[in-house]
């Protein structure tokens, strides 16, 4: 049983290859990054490590707002692709297992107007060193 703990903790480590491969897949050949949440509600960090993109650390923080129920201020992770000047993001969505368009709404709703981690060609390739 012991053995089984490390897994359901952290997550299957093929999560980690899978959220790379969905976001080279979107990225092609612009530059891009990806962001997890911070402690501060609806604040990123750029990933700086593969460990980052397991399933313990990419996930939604939420707060309570003093009401009877629990709100989400945040997205699991954000994959920022930069095409012609112009920042895109997308969602880690845990359902679809991929990331998906982040519509103009949410964008507002959770602040989401700026990149918070630095888009660049070889994203992956600068993690771990």
């Amino acid at each position: 049983m012991l053995d089984l703990l490390p897994a359901y903790f952290f997550g299957p480590p093929s999560n980690i290859k899978i959220v790379e491969w969905r976001a080279l897949a979107l990225a092609g050949s612009h530059p891009y990054c990806v962001q997890v949440p911070e402690a501060y509600p609806g604040r990123y960090k750029a990933v700086t490590q593969r460990a980052e993109l397991a399933g313990l650390w990419m996930q939604t923080p939420f707060t309570n707002g003093g009401g009877s129920s629990d709100y989400q201020v945040a997205f699991h992770a954000v994959l920022v692709v930069r095409e012609g000047g112009r920042d895109q993001f997308y969602n880690w969505s845990y359902f679809a297992q991929s990331f998906v368009p982040v519509s103009d709404r949410a964008r507002k709703g959770l602040a989401l107007f700026r990149a918070d981690c630095e888009p660049i060609v070889a994203f992956f390739d600068e993690l771990d060193r």
